[in-house]
Formats: C-alpha cells, structure tokens, sequence
C-alpha cells in the first residue's frame, strides 16, 4: 500500500496542486469582484456628492448674475473671510462680470485684512 502511494505521488501531489490552485484564483476573483463593487459604489458617492455641489454652486452664479444686472454693475463677486477659526485674509471665491470688463478675483486672494480699508 505504501509502495503504491509513493509510486502516485506526483498525481496525488499534482492533484491537490491543481485544487489549491483553483482555491486561491476563486479566492482572488471574489475579492476582486468586491474591490471593483466598492470602488464603483465610491464612484457613485462622489458623483452624487459633485452633482450636489455643482447645482448649489449653480444656484449661487445665478443669483450673482441676477445681482449683476439688477444692480448695473460690472461685476459682482463674493469674499469670505479665512481661516473660520481666526480670520485674518479675505479671498474672493466667485466672480460674475459684464462682457469685456477685467477679471478682479485674482487680486482678491489671501489679501490681510489688516490691509483692508
């Protein structure tokens, strides 16, 4: 008995190679399948996140256009102040203007307020 189980070592040997073989590629396979589930559920959190933040954002650039002409400006922009916990510089963050008028938003960035009139 023994002399046969040495003579079919390789195909014993062969076999549970072939069976661990396929554990570990199914294995990997289940875990692949849930890694891309995951990443395309992110996917969807973080679109669903942005279109959110784009249709706010949206919102805001009308009502800064609406100001723009209601007012007869040539340009309307916000200005936060920053950081919250202490603030000490003004930044401006969105800028509506008039065709042919000059950006000003990029002169509004981390300006001191104590240079501030």
């Amino acid at each position: 008995m023994l002399s046969t189980i040495i003579e079919n070592l390789p195909e014993i040997l062969t076999s549970l190679g072939s069976v661990a073989a396929l554990w570990f590629t199914y294995n990997q396979y289940t875990k692949n399948k849930l890694t891309d589930y995951k990443v395309e559920k992110w996917k969807n959190e973080e679109r669903a996140k942005d279109m959110k933040k784009f249709g706010i954002i949206a919102s805001i650039y009308g009502e800064l256009w609406e100001l723009l002409y209601a007012l007869k400006a040539d340009r309307v922009f916000i200005i936060q102040p920053h950081p919250l916990y202490r603030a000490t510089l003004l930044t401006a963050t969105l800028e509506v203007k008039k065709y042919g008028v000059a950006t000003a938003i990029d002169d509004f960035v981390n300006v001191k307020l104590d240079s501030m009139p």
